[in-house]
């Protein structure tokens, strides 16, 4: 306590009272000053992180529950309902999110560090990524395989369209011949009644899984048990051509039987990824 006043005295001799107080307050006001400001910027630093989680939660929520729900169903509906006759579609099922982008617009270093659940958060955006990405592949996966199938279908009707023409170049053809075998007037028979059915259903000619089932493929095997291929000029062009399309038409069911398959299987993916997102979205927290 002496030591203490000795120093006023000490400081007053070169210092007096007014100066030395003004010197004080100035030096508390400075450091109030200092630790109020860092303690704004603090504050404030808080409130933005806590802003960008709840904007990453936000759109976060959108793809999981609204964008992954429309790409499930799309790509199901695509595996359901794209047969041998509907095709290929034209065009890749078609989804317009910005979200990814947003996403993907956040700065890195600014998102993790409003993060504890950092290894969660990476988790989170390696789905992200993966479901943009996914789309995208799935895209192109699309229109290789419309192209292909294109490649295959075309030079398949016009085989069909030919065929249909030679099975009428027939029956002119056994119009001349008066003592006909009856398993020879069997198969007249039958390409009779395959030409009606042709043209007289209007759903048939674009209906190519119907128009091999019910009548290339019988007419086919009604050559190889009558043998006709073996003798008449024109059923060895029927033959010939019903190999062919045959041929060309088992590539083409094959082609979208895998294409009906990968899409059941882009379905899964999106659904496995939409899970395990719910389910670290739990881990995080969001306040």
């Amino acid at each position: 306590m002496d030591s203490f006043k000795n120093l006023q005295l000490s400081i007053s001799e070169y210092v007096s009272s007014d100066t030395f107080f003004t010197v004080i307050t100035t030096l508390i006001v400075f450091i109030a000053g200092i630790i109020v400001d860092r303690s704004l910027k603090y504050y404030d630093k808080r409130r933005e992180q806590r802003e960008l989680r709840i904007y990453l939660q936000h759109y976060l929520n959108i793809i999981t529950d609204k964008t992954c729900e429309k790409l499930i169903d799309i790509y199901n509906h695509f595996y359901r309902f794209h047969g041998v006759d509907e095709g290929i579609p034209l065009a890749p099922p078609k989804i317009l999110t910005s979200n990814f982008s947003r996403i993907r617009g956040i700065q890195d270093k600014d998102l993790f560090h409003a993060f504890k659940e950092r290894e969660t958060l990476s988790s989170i955006l390696s789905k992200v990524d993966f479901l943009e990405l996914s789309i995208l592949e799935i895209d192109r996966y699309h229109n290789f395989v419309r192209q292909e199938a294109d490649d295959i279908r075309k030079p398949l009707q016009s085989m069909v369209n030919k065929y249909f023409d030679t099975l009428a170049k027939y029956l002119l053809h056994m119009e001349n011949e008066k003592n006909r075998e009856e398993k020879v007037e069997r198969f007249v028979k039958l390409v009779n009644q395959s030409i009606v059915l042709y043209h007289t259903n209007p759903d048939m000619k674009q209906n190519i899984k119907s128009i091999y089932r019910l009548i290339i493929r019988p007419i086919q095997d009604e050559v190889v048990i009558t043998d006709i291929y073996r003798y008449d000029s024109v059923g060895i062009v029927i033959a010939d051509l019903g190999k062919q399309i045959s041929f060309s038409y088992n590539n083409y069911r094959s082609l979208v039987l895998q294409f009906r398959m990968n899409y059941r299987n882009f379905s899964k993916q999106i659904k496995d990824a939409q899970n395990e997102l719910r389910s670290e979205h739990k881990i995080v927290n969001w306040l």
